[in-house]
């Protein structure tokens, strides 16, 4: 089950992140999707991105965005800084490199209606529940670069549940709002020591740092300073065997090589049982080395988390002390349902 990875910033962190997400599963009762006349777009939680979705879409407390419970069908929204655009439009142009996330079949298309800088394409991804259709419209407005994906599992198009028009109205009709919407926080940390709140992503998972920095575009901070990134589950679901899903998520960090675990063992944070995990990889770009802290949570009823934090490896002996006091200090926040 793929649901975390390490961001690598030369091709932004939002971007290898959103197409390693988990999905959603289940069947839709009721017509074929379409966008209503004269409905009211709505702001996912925490995002400047209206969407006119319809009353069957209900925004995610998981992350930015919108699902549709019943199906597991999902819209969800990364948004970044402007400048990033001129990096994300160029991933379409390489099918490899999705591929390498979990995307095949990608491909380019001009989005009817769309109007404005934008790149669409769409692609296909095996899930656990089966095969998914990604229709993924990055645009750049309003001082924002901003990813929208539509996920909509094959056993709901093929029900006639969703279709791709009415898809591809949603998405040529969003919008990007002066403000964002409000969202519930999902966890907070009694302890941050040197690290302050960086940036998010999605959302609801967010990245800390000494410097608080925003990378730029083409720059990975994960060379330059520690890094913490705190990840939420993308839904309710837990993790049964945490070990399995920790070792197999430090096996799939996009953009690094030569990966050694040096320890691992079963944690316990507040309440919350884990795995964690110690080693060190090497960037696949410059060879650079790595040390990397992975704590896997799991049997919250609001869900998993997935806790990375990293640093250059001549620091991390002097960082992972630090690491360690501030996931000790992790702690949930429950959900009203």
């Amino acid at each position: 089950m793929a649901f975390f990875s390490l961001p690598r910033f030369r091709r932004m962190a939002a971007l290898t992140a959103h197409f390693k997400t988990v999905l959603f599963a289940a069947a839709l009762a009721g017509a074929a999707f379409a966008v209503p006349a004269h409905s009211e777009p709505r702001q996912a939680p925490n995002s400047r991105i209206a969407l006119d979705l319809g009353g069957t879409f209900a925004p995610s407390d998981r992350f930015a965005g919108f699902v549709d419970e019943a199906t597991g069908a999902s819209f969800v929204i990364v948004e970044m800084p402007s400048a990033t655009y001129e990096e994300l439009k160029k991933i379409a142009e390489y099918p490899e490199a999705l591929a390498g996330q979990g995307l095949t079949g990608a491909a380019l298309s001009e989005l009817p209606g769309r109007k404005g800088e934008y790149i669409y394409f769409t692609g296909k991804q095996q899930q656990q529940g089966g095969e998914v259709s990604k229709y993924v419209l990055i645009l750049r407005e309003n001082n924002i670069t901003a990813m929208i994906t539509a996920s909509i599992p094959k056993t709901a198009l093929d029900a006639g549940k969703f279709d791709k028009a009415g898809i591809e109205t949603v998405l040529a009709n969003a919008a990007v709002m002066d403000r964002p919407a409000k969202a519930a926080d999902l966890f907070r940390l009694g302890y941050l020591g040197p690290f302050k709140e960086s940036f998010g992503l999605a959302g609801t998972s967010k990245a800390y740092s000494p410097s608080g920095r925003v990378p730029g575009p083409n720059e990975n901070l994960l060379l330059v300073e520690p890094m913490l990134f705190i990840s939420p589950s993308i839904d309710n679901r837990v993790v049964i065997d945490a070990k399995l899903a920790a070792l197999r998520s430090f096996q799939s960090f996009g953009g690094l090589k030569d990966r050694k675990i040096n320890s691992e063992n079963p944690v316990t944070i507040g309440a919350l049982s884990g795995y964690q995990v110690i080693g060190e990889a090497a960037d696949e770009g410059t060879g650079s080395k790595i040390g990397i802290y992975l704590v896997m949570l799991a049997g919250n009823p609001d869900g998993f988390y997935a806790i990375v934090g990293t640093s250059p490896l001549a620091a991390m002996d002097k960082f992972l002390p630090e690491l360690e006091k501030v996931v000790a200090s992790f702690e949930p926040i429950p959900q009203k349902r």
